[in-house]
């Protein structure tokens, strides 16, 4: 191997551990940071976690129901992917019904009925 080539696997691996300690750190300061796992399926512990995150997130759009919604759909897509993901390994718990039911609230009142109110309802009785 010659010294370019060992170079750029020191630097290549000087690289990808700066990552994983970048993430480390953002998650631990509480960011929803996406998994770096190669199986399909989120880890137990990551499933749990991300959905009491998202809660937390969508609780604070919760003064009304058209901020309500601008918050749900900025999460929208995370929420979906853990729905998705979820571990088998790991049973459902109250925030993952409550995130599928706020998602299949907003798919069949708000995209088809523009109904925003149900959603803010939903929400705010189930919490």
């Amino acid at each position: 191997m010659t010294n370019k080539q060992k170079r750029r696997k020191a630097k290549h691996e000087k690289n990808i551990q700066a990552e994983k300690e970048y993430k480390q750190a953002a998650w631990e300061s509480g960011k929803l940071i996406k998994e770096n796992n190669p199986d399909y399926y989120f880890k137990p512990d990551y499933s749990v976690e991300l959905g009491r995150r998202l809660i937390e997130r969508l609780e604070k759009g919760h003064s009304d129901p058209e901020h309500f919604l601008v918050i749900f759909r900025a999460f929208k897509g995370k929420i979906q992917e853990l729905i998705l993901k979820w571990s088998p390994w790991q049973p459902k718990d109250d925030n993952y019904i409550l995130l599928k039911e706020l998602l299949e609230t907003y798919w069949d009142q708000t995209l088809l009925l523009g109904d925003t109110k149900t959603l803010y309802d939903r929400f705010r009785n189930n919490n």
